[in-house]
């Protein structure tokens, strides 16, 4: 009795699992312009002080809904620089939260952040045009 019980329930977990013949695609990293706007968002969330240090984008653990992260930190000082956030992409920004330890910022290689340039107000005509 208790053989066909095991029996049983390991048909049964057996049949609950999936074995995938095909890997999921690695999606590329988002490009350069929604890489700075998710960062930019990511940041202005966390309400970090400036100065800000950023990685570059790495692969998010497979269990992540999102396949690259970016990890955010203030180089204020050493005490703020224990402090991580975790900006999510797919194709462009899908999130962020504070860094949990699964995903690894405190061994990563951070550099500064170079936030865009305000965009420079449009051009005056130098010389006033005339009537005819």
């Amino acid at each position: 009795m208790r053989s066909t019980m095991m029996l049983w329930i390991c048909l049964g977990l057996g049949a609950c699992s999936s074995i995938s013949a095909e890997p999921l695609p690695i999606l590329p990293p988002p490009d350069g312009e929604k890489l700075l706007a998710g960062l930019t968002q990511a940041i202005s969330d966390s309400h970090f002080q400036p100065p800000i240090e950023v990685t570059d984008p790495i692969g998010a653990p497979v269990n992540f809904t999102s396949p690259w992260m970016v990890c955010i930190r203030s180089a204020q000082s050493e005490e703020t620089r224990r402090i991580t956030y975790t900006a999510f992409f797919k194709d462009a920004y899908t999130g962020s939260r504070y860094s949990a330890i699964n995903d690894g910022c405190a061994a990563q290689a951070y550099h500064p952040f170079q936030p865009p340039p305000p965009p420079s107000p449009p051009k005056a005509n130098a010389r006033p045009k005339r009537a005819h």
